[in-house]
This record gives C-alpha cells, structure tokens and sequence, in this order.
C-alpha cells in the first residue's frame, strides 16, 4: 500500500475532487473489512507450521492452502455480489458506490491469492524476490488505476486496481505454479483451526481504522473522510518503515519453536528498535507531516493538518505493535489471538461510538490513537504473560521441586 498512499491516492484526490475521494475512500473501508485476511491467516498458518514438514510437504502444504483459500473466496464473494445487487436494485447506493464496491470486491480474489501464493517465498527468506513481485503489483495498480480514473472517474479507478491485481494473480501462479501438486485433505483440516483463529483475528484488530471511517461517513460527509483518510495515510507513511518489517520479523522467527530459543541479543535489538523508531518517528512525523500534506494533497487544508498533533501518537503505539505482534503470533497459543483482537476492537469501537458522535473528525482521529495506544499496551502485556511461561517451561525438572513440577 506504499505506492497508492504516496502517489495513487494523492492523483486520484487531484482528478477527481475532495467529495468524490471521500466517496471511494468509504467504498475501499467496507471492502478492506475482509480484506486479505483470508489469506493472511493462512499465511500465517503457514509459517508458523512450515519448519515442521519436510521440503516435499512444505510445498504440498503451501498449494493445500492456496485451494482452501480459493474455494472460501469463490463462496463468500458470490454472496457479497448478490448482496451488493440486491442493494442497488433497492436504491440503498448510487451506482457509482455499488461499481466501486464491486470492483473492489472482485478484486479481493486475486489480492488474497497472490499474497498466498509468494507466502513460501518468505520462509524461504527469499525476500529481495517477494519485495519485487509486490513492487511489481504496485507500480501495476499505480498504472491501471491512474488510467482507470482520468477515464471513468472513482468507478474506473477501483476497476484498474482490480484489472491490475489480477493481471499480477495471473504471473504469479504461473510463475509458481506446479502440476505435480494436489490438494491434501489432511493437511487442510491441520490448517483450519489456525485459519479460522488468525483470519478472525487480523478482521477483528484491523477493522478498526476501516469502521471508524464508516462511522463517521454516517455522521459527517464524504469531504471529513476524505480528510481523515489523507492525514492517516500520511501517519502510516511514517509508520511504515517499521511496520513492514513486522512481516519479515515473523518470517525470521518462522524457524524457532519457542521464545526461549531466541536470543537476549535479539531481545535487546527488537527493543532499540521501538525506542528510536518511536523517537525518530515521531520528530519525523512532526516536521514532515504538515509538508507531505501539502505536496500531496494540496486541496485538503487546514483541516486534515489540524488532525497531526491527535494522530501522532498513532506512531509508537503502532511500532510497538509491530514488533511484538509477531512474537505473539508465532509463540502464542493460536486460541488466543481473536481474543486479544476482539478486546481491541471492543475498545475500539467505544471510543469510535463515543467520540465520533460529539466530535466528529477529531473524534474519529482520538478513536484511532487512543484505540492504538491501548492495543500496544494490551499485546505487551500478553507477550510478557507467553515469555514467563516460555521461561518456566524450559526450566530443567529437579529432584527437588516436589511431585516432579517445574
């Protein structure tokens, strides 16, 4: 999402004008609820049981994978397309929304089966080739989707992200593709317990900034999404440098079997990390942020710039976030992680259903830092509970401790 965020997005917002922007920005909110988390989860899955099958069923494991996610997308999309014509047909959305939400619908499958199919690519740690089939996806969406809407508008737009996503689906799986590959049942029902958990859990915790800005489309306009979307867009920018190297930490640590095997030294580097992320995040963003809005959005003004001084605490919650939540991930019981991302979301959605009614966009700005703060706070708390226990585990018996206990 770097290159929409910093070039796509901005071009679009220019072509087609502060309202309309809104209007697409609350369409791609309803869609990024589901997202790709389906296989997200899956990927997830993968990684946290790759290194315990040999090379020749890793590769059958992966491709299991990817069938399960293309039969739950196949059913849960032709769903989601009936239902979106059902609410056309009735007036509940103009068509522009209902062609941008379909559009955008559709190009989930290709979205979450991509990303699926390059997850082997990351255990491997063959990650300057996964780096370059997402550059690639990118500079694609960034093409067809500038094309798309100088043509036709927010509705051309959303249909060359779509085109692009699966012009890149399509190189990927025949780039990766084996025939000699089949589905294995049993592996699949291995999968799914942890599918269902991480895929719940990473709707459950994402949701939230998505929600937020539906919430307040309900009660403000699409020009206060478009602002809200523009100054956290911005936000995440700082952010990212750091949080994308959450997934590459869960790759790296995708080859331990517990937390007692990683390192102090590693510890200590994970906890710079946070401290002169956080720090050098947060002059960054303080300085930078009012320029990029500029450059980037210049239509929007005083009012998505007046949101930086509530969203910067946003950055070291979300650096904390990114480094410890893949230690949880990976170590935690898989049970436990829609229960930590249902709590956040909870929380989330009180301070959104409390805040935004009364304050509008800055209410909506305080859901979302105040929101992140506490999930950084909660998953510290949760890692800290897994690595006394990880602690106590590998502890050696002793003839001493009674009844045979740690």
């Amino acid at each position: 999402m770097g290159i929409p965020r910093l070039v796509l997005f901005p071009l679009v917002a220019y072509l087609v004008g502060k309202n309309d922007f809104g209007l697409f920005a609350t369409a791609l909110s309803f869609t990024l609820l589901v997202g790709i988390h389906p296989a997200n989860g899956l990927a997830t899955g993968l990684l946290r049981n790759l290194t315990h099958y040999q090379d020749e069923r890793r590769s059958q494991l992966s491709w299991t994978a990817t069938v399960m996610c293309h039969k739950f997308l196949v059913l849960s999309l032709s769903i989601a397309l009936v239902v979106l014509l059902v609410i056309r047909l009735v007036g509940l959305v103009n068509t522009v929304t209902y062609l941008c939400l379909t559009f955008l619908s559709f190009s989930l499958y290709a979205e979450n089966e991509f990303m699926l199919i390059l997850t082997p690519l990351r255990y491997e740690r063959r990650f300057r080739e996964h780096a370059l089939w997402f550059l690639g996806c990118s500079l694609c969406v960034l093409a067809l989707g500038v094309a798309g809407c100088y043509l036709f508008g927010v509705a051309g737009l959303a249909f060359g992200m779509m085109a692009a996503n699966f012009v890149m689906f399509g190189l990927a799986a025949r780039w990766h593709y084996r025939g000699d590959l089949h589905y294995d049942p049993d592996q699949a029902t291995m999968l799914r317990w942890e599918w269902v958990h991480l895929s719940i859990a990473g709707m459950l915790v994402l949701a939230g900034p998505h929600l937020n800005r539906i919430v307040l489309r309900f009660y403000a306009d699409n020009e206060s999404v478009a602002d809200l979307f523009a100054a956290t867009g911005i936000a995440y920018v700082f952010i990212a440098p750091i949080t994308n190297c959450s997934g590459l930490l869960l790759s790296m640590i995708s080859g331990y079997k517990s937390l007692k095997d990683i390192s102090v030294r590693i510890y200590k580097m994970l906890f710079a990390m946070i401290v002169g992320g956080s720090v050098s995040g947060m002059l960054l963003f303080g300085i930078g942020a009012p320029i990029l809005l500029r450059l980037l959005f210049p239509g929007f003004g005083g009012r998505a710039s007046d949101l930086f001084g509530i969203l910067i605490w946003m950055i070291p919650a979300n650096i904390i976030i990114a480094v410890v939540r893949p230690l949880i991930t990976k170590f935690a019981d898989v049970s436990w992680i829609p229960r930590v991302n249902f709590i956040i979301l909870l929380v989330t959605l009180v301070l959104m259903f409390s805040l935004i009614p009364h304050w509008g966009l800055e209410g909506a700005a305080w859901s979302i830092s105040v929101g992140s703060v506490m999930a950084a706070a909660l998953r510290i708390i949760v890692f800290w509970i897994i690595y006394k226990r990880a602690a106590v585990q590998s502890q050696p018996y002793s003839d001493n401790c009674g009844g045979g206990e740690y």
